[in-house]
């Protein structure tokens, strides 16, 4: 929405509650919002909310989170990373706690531990599973021993909304041990 001047004044180093500016598109100014409720000051709502938003997300910086963090350091990655409200969750693979790959021929129990380190990061936030939003899964396996290691996912799930998700099969990991890897994303909340 093109605006000509956004401005605030003070007075005895208060800001009162006036905004100066002008709405150029003139379908907006026809909008039936802005007719009932009145342009100035909604269009002032809009732009306060917008600005402090933007300020609030700058005050947090984001924030690393690490399950095994020599193995992760040592590669250059945080197994999470959270920024505003989000958990971002990055490629959880079966590992144990020094790193070293595990059931490099079982797809379900690679699943099993995966989710396993999903629950420990997710918790380790104050949030669960009903916290997720987005997943994605990338496998390396045959269609159908990732179709039975999704009882696992479906298990991690049951009683919340499971989140989207998609399921990708790659010609490979970095591995040959690594059959499954899995990414998400939480929402925590303001």
């Amino acid at each position: 929405m093109p605006i000509d001047e956004i401005g605030f004044e003070t007075q005895n180093n208060k800001t009162k509650g006036v905004c100066v500016m002008t709405v150029t598109n003139q379908r907006l100014r026809q909008s039936s919002f802005f007719q009932k409720f009145g342009t100035g000051s909604k269009v002032c709502l809009i732009a306060l909310m917008s600005l402090a938003s933007t300020q609030l997300l700058a005050a947090e910086p984001k924030q690393a989170f690490h399950l095994n963090p020599e193995f992760e350091q040592q590669y250059g990655f945080s197994i999470a990373v959270k920024a505003g409200g989000f958990l971002y969750i990055g490629g959880v693979t079966a590992v144990d706690k020094e790193g070293n790959e595990v059931y490099a021929n079982d797809a379900n129990k690679q699943m099993q531990l995966i989710y396993e380190r999903l629950g420990a990061i997710l918790a380790a936030h104050d949030a669960d599973f009903s916290n997720v939003v987005s997943e994605t899964i990338y496998y390396t396996t045959d269609n159908e021993s990732y179709i039975k290691s999704l009882d696992v996912r479906t298990a991690a799930y049951k009683g919340v909304i499971a989140p989207s998700a998609s399921g990708v099969r790659v010609a490979d990991f970095l591995s040959d041990k690594t059959l499954i890897e899995i990414t998400a994303v939480a929402y925590l909340g303001e």
